[in-house]
């Protein structure tokens, strides 16, 4: 059953029930995303793809590291899960598996969606990659979950019997085991999620559609699982033998269409109206949108609005109750070179003041400062990340003016050297931001303590003396202790 060749015995194979080809990307939705938002996250929740080791995610020599995203590239920094489902980026997939979720609940959750161990690769390949070789049926009846609420129902093909006289001999859906595996906010995030996900080759005239497609290592096989507001179902398009299709093809360019093909007839057969996969809104389903720092994850400041590196901030859906209470400690308020991107030096004249990130202790990222991977934090997140300290070392040229030449000697003027005194100010500086983000902004303290920082920025873009830039930290350091 399912060739396009004319077969040569009866009931031997059943490709939608007996197949174990790899489902590609199309497990993401249902092995690494529904489960990290059950478990807590959000669509707005952080994954970070760079090219650094991912904890748990092992070589062939038994050393952290990390899978390559399509195409071998995409390297994007932060990003959040909706956009690494989304783009489909197996490194964000990886992240997600490894830090939001674990192999262990993975494989619960694909068991209580009617998975099997046969059908499960229990490994981090296996289950963000999609190398489990899961039947059609099965991501069917999975993709199903989501779009019923969270709730599993096991596949029936016969819906009743009844004799001549119309009477129900049988109710096949009075048979149907049922059970709730994902909560109804984490259906309708999921959902949401997979509506945006669903590329265009998919749709089916008139009706809302969600699903995501699956491309085999090397095309030997695409993958595309998807729902509207009445079915769900999955297509696997391949070979028996795993030999390679086109090296063209691509879920989105072969199983997306034929998928909407079948369904476009399905539902202009049956008269359908659109209908929205899942019914009622949000609040329906306890979730509300926050507006979170596009780095960190945690609440928006100002710093994480105006990033140096332009990831900004995001609007997404939490379950209420998740939702982060913490503001942002990654972002401080900085006066950046805007030539070098880094903190100002002494000699900057182009600046401007910027958010940028410094990775916390304790944060996953934070094990690879001074090692090897430090330059691709710094290409990512940018060259602030290990201590906040570090400032511009270019060299800027001086404009010379007549007050900088001595009277009597017409050489130019002896100054301080006051570069001591100025990273001891920037530092200053960096700590009170870091205490500004936590303050109420209607406060007192906070309009004094933002007064005191603008001050303290305003003298280091002079030339400031040694005893501007005492004076201009003394008063820093007052507003920040209240006084």
């Amino acid at each position: 059953m399912g060739s396009r060749t004319v077969p040569t015995a009866k009931k031997t194979l059943n490709r939608a029930t007996d197949m174990k080809m790899p489902v590609g990307s199309s497990i993401k939705p249902i092995a690494v995303y529904a489960p990290a938002l059950e478990l807590g996250a959000s669509p707005a929740s952080i994954a970070y793809n760079i090219p650094v080791p991912i904890s748990g995610w092992k070589g062939s020599d038994g050393k952290d590291t990390w899978p390559k995203n399509y195409g071998g590239k995409s390297y994007v920094g932060p990003e959040t899960l909706r956009t690494a489902m989304n783009k489909s980026h197996n490194v964000g997939a990886a992240y997600t598996l490894m830090n939001y979720v674990g192999i262990d609940n993975s494989v619960s959750f694909l068991h209580a969606m009617g998975v099997d161990d046969d059908h499960i690769d229990a490994t981090p390949f296996g289950l963000s990659m999609g190398s489990s070789g899961i039947t059609p049926l099965q991501m069917a009846v999975a993709y199903g979950v989501l779009a019923n609420g969270g709730v599993y129902q096991t596949p029936i093909s016969v819906l009743g019997i009844s004799d001549s006289e119309g009477n129900v001999v049988w109710d096949g859906h009075a048979h149907q085991e049922r059970h709730r595996v994902f909560s109804a906010s984490t259906s309708y995030m999921i959902v949401d999620m997979l509506k945006t996900s669903a590329p265009s080759n998919a749709k089916v005239s008139g009706q809302t559609i969600g699903g995501k497609t699956g491309t085999n290592s090397d095309q030997k096989g695409v993958f595309f699982s998807g729902m509207s507001g009445y079915y769900t179902s999955a297509l696997w398009i391949g070979h028996d033998n795993y030999k390679a299709l086109a090296s063209s093809s691509t879920g989105n360019g072969a199983a997306a269409p034929l998928w909407s093909s079948y369904m476009s007839k399905i539902h202009k057969a049956k008269g359908y109206s659109n209908r929205d996969i899942l019914d009622g809104s949000a609040s329906d389903y306890g979730v509300v949108k926050v507006t979170t720092c596009a780095v960190s994850g945690q609440l928006a400041t100002e710093a994480c609005e105006n990033d140096a590196m332009g990831y900004g901030t995001v609007t997404d859906y939490w379950r209420d109750g998740t939702q982060p209470t913490v503001y942002c400690q990654m972002h401080t308020t900085q006066l950046i070179c805007n030539e070098s991107g880094m903190l100002a030096g002494p000699t900057c004249t182009n600046v401007s003041y910027k958010g940028v990130v410094t990775i916390p202790v304790g944060h996953p990222l934070y094990q690879w400062i001074g090692t090897k991977y430090e330059s691709e934090l710094q290409t990512y997140l940018g060259t602030s990340v290990t201590d906040g300290s570090t400032t511009c070392q270019l060299t800027h040229s001086t404009v010379w003016t007549d007050d900088t030449v001595d009277e009597q000697t017409d050489e130019p003027a002896q100054t301080e050297d006051v570069s001591s005194y100025v990273s001891d100010a920037r530092r200053l500086l960096s700590q009170a931001a870091s205490m500004l983000n936590t303050m109420d902004r209607t406060s007192e303290q906070y309009a004094a303590l933002q007064s005191a920082i603008i001050n303290l920025e305003t003298v280091l873009q002079t030339s400031p003396t040694q005893s501007q830039i005492l004076d201009a930290m003394t008063t820093l350091t007052l507003a920040m202790a209240g006084l």
